[in-house]
């Protein structure tokens, strides 16, 4: 009732914007009545400590000695990354782009074949979720993010994966250097 409230929608409209956040792992259902949103940066200082804890682990991933890339996997993520530099910026892709960068740090972590990496990279992921919906950064980081991506794999499919960690090292310090901006509401 709160967010039909709030946000002048019917029960049907929010329903079903509840059960496509609820896909993604943005919310879940409590026993019995109403939603639950999952957990989000509460501060400069959460975001600072989360990239801290990514760049001690997402690099090291590359190195883990089970590394391996599954077939295809590098072509479909290269083919995701030149869409968003091959076009203009629509007002629908943050959502796609968030998605397309979860599934590209997510892949790597499982590519490490140390499952408490993947389960260290899907937390990172949904802490992200939410201020990366609402994508205020521009197109420009946009390009960065997707070129970084790219250097990676590059390193990666060339068989050079300190290579690979230094570029998702330099990548993930860049992303932590920009200021974060609390979300109101």
């Amino acid at each position: 009732r709160l967010l039909q409230s709030r946000y002048g929608v019917g029960r049907m409209v929010l329903a079903a914007a509840l059960r496509q956040l609820a896909e993604v792992g943005a919310v879940t259902r409590n026993r019995g009545h109403g939603w639950r949103f999952g957990p989000a940066y509460a501060s400069a200082e959460d975001r600072a400590a989360s990239y801290r804890f990514r760049l001690m682990i997402e690099p090291a991933g590359l190195l883990e000695p089970g590394f391996a890339l599954p077939a295809g996997w590098a072509a479909e993520m290269r083919r995701m990354h030149e869409q968003f530099l091959g076009r203009a910026w629509r007002e629908t892709d943050p959502v796609a782009f968030f998605e397309t960068n979860a599934a590209f740090h997510r892949g790597l972590a499982e590519a490490s074949g140390n499952r408490f990496l993947v389960q260290a990279v899907d937390q990172q992921n949904q802490l992200r979720r939410f201020s990366n919906y609402d994508w205020q950064r521009g197109v420009e980081r946009v390009r960065v993010s997707a070129a970084d991506h790219l250097g990676i794999l590059d390193a990666l499919e060339a068989g050079d994966r300190a290579e690979a960690a230094e570029r998702m090292h330099r990548h993930l310090a860049g992303t932590a250097a920009l200021a974060w901006r609390a979300r109101s509401g």
